[in-house]
C-alpha cells in the first residue's frame, strides 16, 4: 500500500482545480469568440427580455415597463391633474400637462427662443426651422414635418376622422380642435381686440388680428423721416412708398367697414 504524503496530497489537489479553472476558461474564451459582437449583444438583449406582454407579445427587460405598456392595452388612466382632473397613463404625461396650468415652459429653442413644455414639441418645432419634411403622404406628393401632422392629413384620403361636428358633419384630428369650431356655430365672440375692439370667436384667431395691428405699426415707425432724401437711397425710397400705399389702403378699408 503506497502511503503519500501531505505535501503531496496537496500539490495533486492544486494541479487538478488549476486544469480544472483553465479548462473552462478556454471553453469560455472559445465560445466568446466563436460570436460576433452584434450576435453577442442580441444575444444579451434576448436575455434581458424576460416580461412579455400577453395581449401583443412584446418584450420587456423590466417590469415597470410591461406595467406601462399593458395599459395602451387596458385604456388605464392612474395618474391624474388635481387642477383640471385629466387623467394619463404615466406619470411623465401628467408632469408635462401640469405645465400648462403652471406656465412653466422647460424647453427653449436655441434658434427662436421659443419656450415648450414638451421636448417632443420642441423637437418638432426645430424641423420649422429647417423646413426638413421626412414624412410623406402615400396618397399624394405632400409632405410633413411631424408623423402627427402627416396622420391628421390622411384623414383627408381616408375620411377617418376621429372627432365629427354634430351640426355640419366637419371632421377634425383633434378634440380641441373640435371644440374651437362649435363656438362658430354658437355664434359667441369672447375674444375682443384692445386696439380696435373687434370681436372673435376663437383665440387664436384674436392673435392673428392683433399681429396686423403690430405690422401697421411696425410700418409707420419706418415710414417716419429720420434722415434727409439725399441720404435714401433708390431701394429705401421704393420700400417706404409701398409702406405708405399700404398704410393707406389698410385706412381706407376700415373706413368703409
Amino acid at each position: 500500500m503506497t502511503v503519500i504524503s501531505t505535501r503531496s496530497a496537496a500539490f495533486m489537489i492544486d494541479n487538478l482545480l488549476s486544469s480544472s479553472v483553465n479548462s473552462k476558461k478556454k471553453i469560455i474564451e472559445t465560445e466568446f469568440a466563436s460570436q460576433t459582437p452584434d450576435n453577442y449583444i442580441n444575444n444579451n438583449r434576448r436575455k434581458r427580455k424576460s416580461w412579455t406582454c400577453d395581449v401583443c407579445g412584446k418584450m420587456f427587460d423590466r417590469p415597470s415597463l410591461l406595467s406601462r405598456h399593458t395599459r395602451t392595452h387596458t385604456g388605464e388612466k392612474p395618474h391624474v391633474c388635481s387642477t383640471c382632473g385629466k387623467a394619463f397613463s404615466t406619470s411623465s404625461s401628467l408632469n408635462t400637462h401640469c405645465r400648462i396650468h403652471s406656465g412653466e415652459k422647460p424647453h427653449s429653442c436655441e434658434v427662436c427662443g421659443k419656450r415648450f413644455t414638451a421636448s417632443s414639441n420642441l423637437y418638432y418645432h426645430r424641423m420649422t426651422h429647417t423646413k426638413k419634411k421626412p414624412h410623406k403622404c402615400s396618397y399624394c406628393e405632400k409632405t410633413f414635418a411631424t408623423p402627427g401632422d402627416l396622420r391628421g392629413h390622411t384623414h383627408i384620403h381616408q375620411g377617418t376622422w376621429p372627432f365629427r361636428c354634430h351640426q355640419c358633419s366637419k371632421g377634425f384630428s383633434k378634440q380641441t380642435n373640435l371644440k374651437n369650431h362649435l363656438l362658430t356655430h354658437t355664434g359667441r365672440k369672447d375674444h375682443k381686440c384692445d386696439i380696435c375692439g373687434k370681436l372673435f370667436s376663437l383665440h387664436c384667431n384674436l392673435k392673428s388680428h392683433q399681429k396686423l395691428h403690430r405690422n401697421m405699426q411696425n410700418i409707420h415707425e419706418q415710414d417716419e423721416p429720420t434722415s434727409t432724401t439725399n441720404d435714401i437711397t433708390p431701394n429705401q425710397f421704393f420700400s417706404n412708398k409701398f409702406s405708405v400705399d399700404l398704410l393707406q389702403l389698410f385706412s381706407s378699408v376700415r373706413s368703409y367697414s
